[in-house]
């Protein structure tokens, strides 16, 4: 997802994720780790 500035996500399965859902849980996961890593990852390029 590097070459996007913007990215489009709907808040459901965020609400999902925070009330502990089962379904969503295992994927939100691992989309906020990316996030996390992406982020820590740019601002060590700076």
């Amino acid at each position: 997802m590097t070459e996007f500035k913007r990215v489009f996500l709907d808040t459901a399965p965020i609400i999902y994720y925070l009330e502990n859902s089962s379904y969503y849980m295992d994927a939100m996961g691992r989309f906020f780790e990316r996030c996390i890593a992406a982020e820590s990852q740019k601002r060590e390029l700076r």
